[in-house]
């Protein structure tokens, strides 16, 4: 984030590293999903790989974003490579409350582990399922498509994306985020934007950290 070529404003990175320092998570645990998968509640756990900075509030939007792990097996080094991580983020959309002022969009609630990619699935669906039933963005590269296969299964909301059929003219659709060359690029000025600025909210240090 930091080096000379980083599309990432350097002052407001540094900014909000120190900022965040000190902030903690309300409660850290693991999902628990009840009622024959229809709710789900956070179960503390000093132990545990989920994070609550804001408990979901009556009025406000929020999506799920999930980016899974590549296995060793399938790293760009081979099986020798160290797996990385599970990613999963709620984020609650910027919003204009009664009064008129604009809340900007914040950053929840954070999964991370390097858990069986079944097991971030689930946790993922009770992130959605606590946050009213919230959208889940999860992209479908590297490990992706078996992660979105474990959410359909489960029932979970799941964004679509369409796909053009040149050969059959028409357009269909496909679960899951698909992250390519374009997507990418939008994705990160996007960010970089909402950085400089400060029309977002990340409280997580670790976050900053990567």
């Amino acid at each position: 984030l930091l080096s000379a070529r980083a599309v990432f404003d350097k002052t407001v990175v540094l900014e909000m590293l120190e900022k965040t320092r000190g902030i903690h998570p309300l409660v850290i645990g693991g999902m628990s999903i009840q009622h024959e998968n229809r709710s789900a509640v956070i179960v503390p756990d000093g132990m545990g790989v989920t994070k609550v900075f804001e408990h979901p509030t009556f009025g406000f939007s929020y999506l799920v974003s999930w980016d899974s792990a590549t296995g060793a097996d399938q790293a760009q080094d081979g099986p020798k490579s160290k797996p990385d991580w599970h990613d999963v983020q709620v984020w609650r959309a910027e919003s204009r409350i009664d009064n008129g002022t604009t809340v900007i969009a914040r950053m929840v609630a954070r999964h991370r582990s390097q858990v069986p990619i079944e097991l971030s699935a689930l946790e993922a669906y009770g992130l959605s399922l606590y946050y009213g039933g919230a959208m889940i963005f999860p992209e479908v590269n590297n490990c992706g498509l078996a992660g979105v296969k474990e959410l359909e299964r489960l029932g979970a909301n799941i964004f679509a994306r369409k796909l053009t059929n040149v050969t059959l003219n028409n357009t269909e659709t496909a679960n899951g985020w698909n992250t390519n060359a374009q997507t990418k690029k939008t994705v990160v000025a996007m960010l970089a934007k909402a950085i400089r600025e400060r029309t977002i909210d990340i409280p997580d240090n670790e976050v900053w950290q990567e």
